[in-house]
């Protein structure tokens, strides 16, 4: 008798939609796919199942603080990397653990000579989360977005950004702007937690609350290599007007309050983005924009399995050899800021 046998390997040739977020890693070719083809397959995990995965107990927490920072710097994949004894058990996202996705683009004004997806990326996702619970007694949140340009056969690009480490009392997500340097902090002003957050962090990286851009700048979503990258020292995520004023500030039931708010957004533009050329000069230029595709949901895949390569200052200073004192300059000032430590001015909103 004849039996059909199915293989979920991915054949060389063109894989078949076997090869989802989940087999990534045993799909090797899915990092040669087109963006477009990857911007599906991820979003179709994405949407496959709306049910937050939910926080992590204070004791599972406290795993991050012994498992290797190195991999959310050198693991180059759009979902989260393996570890453990044989690389068998999942890395779980133990900060910033619940969140909500949607599909994106950023969209250049044209006006400067930044290079790669900085001209412009129309396959992308954004990610909104809190970094950690938020709580009322104290009111404490602490929004961050991550940001995903898939390109055509070379990894995503990735940022990532936040107003505070330490969070705001505002329970409104477009409070502030975002920026990709979160402010360092006097460690005398924050809790153990933190301070030992931190720590785990420069295990990894000079420079922990500093994410680069040299790598957004280095292919262009069609995957053309950039033979000189030309990026800026640093990114703000500006939330434009009317998502600014969308959402209450006052504190708001449940954990997960956020994401049916952020289900709330319409098609459009959401952040616009100013970028900072050089580490001492302070003036902030409008770059473009991102605007969103759909409205953002909650998503088990988001939350359990979708992985945002953070970079290394490091890897930016590689390139500009200029910056790195006045990188040490800027964060010993941050450092050293009283109370309530060192934060960026907000741009107007009109």
């Amino acid at each position: 008798t004849h039996t059909h046998t199915h293989t979920h390997t991915c054949q060389p040739l063109n894989p078949p939609p076997c090869c989802t977020v989940l087999l990534l890693r045993a799909c090797s070719r899915f990092a040669l796919q087109s963006a477009s083809e990857k911007f599906n397959t991820i979003s179709k995990e994405v949407k496959a199942n709306a049910k937050p995965y939910g926080w992590y107990s204070i004791i599972h927490t406290a795993e991050i603080f012994i498992e290797g920072m190195d991999k959310s710097f050198d693991f180059e994949g759009d979902d989260m990397p393996d570890q453990g004894l044989f690389n068998a058990e999942q890395r779980p996202k133990l900060i910033h653990s619940v969140g909500a996705v949607a599909g994106a683009k950023f969209v250049s004004n044209g006006r400067y000579n930044y290079t790669g997806v900085f001209r412009g990326a129309d396959q992308c996702f954004v990610r909104f989360s809190l970094a950690a619970k938020p709580t009322t007694k104290p009111p404490v949140t602490i929004p961050g977005i991550a940001f995903k340009c898939l390109r055509d056969s070379v990894p995503s690009a990735n940022t990532f950004a936040m107003y505070s480490l330490a969070g705001q009392e505002s329970f409104n997500f477009f409070q502030h702007d975002l920026t990709n340097h979160p402010p360092d902090f006097n460690p005398d002003l924050v809790d153990s937690a933190t301070r030992q957050l931190k720590k785990k962090f420069e295990s990894a990286s000079q420079w922990p609350t500093m994410v680069g851009l040299s790598d957004m700048a280095a292919y262009e979503q069609s995957g053309s290599r950039v033979n000189e990258p030309i990026f800026p020292f640093r990114l703000v995520f500006h939330p434009v007007s009317d998502v600014h004023t969308l959402f209450p500030s006052e504190p708001q039931k449940g954990d997960s309050f956020f994401l049916d708010q952020l289900a709330t957004l319409k098609r459009g533009p959401v952040f616009s983005v100013f970028a900072q050329r050089e580490p001492w000069n302070p003036t902030l230029e409008e770059i473009g924009l991102v605007a969103l595709e759909e409205a953002p949901s909650s998503t088990r895949f988001g939350d359990k399995d979708m992985f945002f390569q953070h970079q290394r200052m490091e890897d930016d200073v590689a390139l500009r050899p200029d910056w790195a004192a006045d990188i040490d300059a800027i964060l010993e000032e941050q450092q050293s800021a009283p109370a309530p430590g060192y934060q960026f001015q907000d741009l107007p909103w009109n």
